[in-house]
């Protein structure tokens, strides 16, 4: 058994699969079944003399029902609180499991570059282009993803976050693994949306939803040496915290990485402007005493410009003054819906929202 499993997992997870458990079970052991007709006897606790071989039947079992290999579904198993995250690449005229050593180096920084754009915009805010040495949060996410095997078919880097991962420094923001790895599906999903227009100026709009120029850098990467082959990425929710999907994928042509490349040119030389009004609920806090735009807030929600309507986005505003800070501890405790209206701006390097006056609740 390549992976400890202990009997308490086996049951939760077999009970967010939607298998039945027998009320009368068998000499200590509890039996599941499914609709098909599929049954595993589940031993009565750990340690158990015939605890292996029973582990190794339902995890066979589990293969046939679930049409994936019994390690993947192993480590669902014995990890569930864990969001996991597989880059698909296609590499070309290569067996299955096997890359150019070029792709697979260039692939896996791209990861890495993913994990860390993705960490700093959830830690910073979004912008166009990151400027200076990534703060020490980004390291510790980095240190804190793990990076699993491979997978036959194509080639297949596997990461997996801890949803309660959390990276900080004492007295300053501390970042979570669910949210970065939310805020890498907001970013990705955004990119697919502007890869199929088939324009570099359709990233523009994307900016808001945490796409930089680092962002798209890094995830051309994922495109092969030559940056013309398709990828995709697809996202695992951990079992004990999950979304409204168990799995969502992202998938990309041959035509994203040399798409990417350019809106990541074109996104350094870019600065945010025009109206915009957010409406939503208040997902994050900050207060800074040693900068001139001390107070800011977080909105999930309606982001609408003048060229964009109805996007589901997180904005950072800016709040001019304390009273407004406190309105907005008032509303994130409260969960109450507001609204904000005023200019995007970016003179500070982060892409936020400046408000007319004040926000509406």
């Amino acid at each position: 058994m390549k992976v400890l499993l202990r009997v308490g997992d086996i049951v939760s997870y077999l009970a967010d699969m939607g298998w039945e458990r027998d009320p009368h079970g068998w000499q200590g052991a509890s039996i599941w079944r499914t609709a098909d007709d599929y049954e595993v006897l589940v031993p009565g606790r750990d340690g158990m003399g015939d605890s292996d071989r029973r582990l190794r039947e339902i995890l066979r079992c589990l293969s046939v029902v679930e049409d994936r290999p019994a390690d993947d579904i192993a480590g669902d198993i014995a990890h569930p609180n864990a969001d996991r995250q597989f880059f698909h690449t296609f590499p070309a005229g290569r067996d299955p499991g096997y890359t150019p050593l070029t792709s697979g180096a260039k692939a896996l920084q791209g990861v890495r570059g993913v994990l860390g754009a993705a960490t700093r915009t959830v830690l910073q805010g979004p912008h166009f282009a990151f400027a200076g040495r990534p703060p020490s949060v980004v390291t510790d996410i980095l240190r804190a993803a793990e990076l699993g095997p491979s997978r036959a078919g194509s080639y297949i880097f596997e990461v997996r976050l801890a949803t309660d991962a959390i990276a900080g420094v004492p007295g300053g923001e501390a970042v979570g693994g669910r949210a970065v790895v939310v805020q890498m599906l907001e970013a990705v999903s955004a990119v697919q949306t502007a890869v199929a227009a088939q324009d570099p100026s359709a990233f523009d709009e994307t900016v808001t939803a945490g796409v930089s120029a680092d962002f798209c850098r890094a995830l051309s990467e994922l495109s092969g040496s030559g940056h013309d082959e398709p990828f995709q990425i697809t996202f695992r929710w951990a079992r004990a915290r999950p979304l409204d999907a168990t799995s969502q994928s992202v998938a990309f042509p041959e035509t994203a990485g040399s798409l990417l490349l350019a809106a990541a040119e074109r996104l350094r030389g870019l600065n945010a402007s025009g109206p915009a009004t957010v409406t939503g609920i208040v997902e994050g806090l900050h207060d800074d005493a040693a900068s001139e735009d001390r107070w800011r807030m977080k909105v999930r929600g309606e982001l609408r410009t003048a060229h964009l309507q109805r996007s589901r986005r997180a904005v950072w505003v800016r709040l001019g003054s304390q009273a407004d800070y406190e309105r907005a501890i008032a509303a994130h405790r409260e969960r109450l819906v507001i609204t904000v209206a005023g200019e995007l701006s970016s003179t500070t390097g982060r892409v936020e929202l400046v408000p007319e006056r004040g926000f509406a609740l």
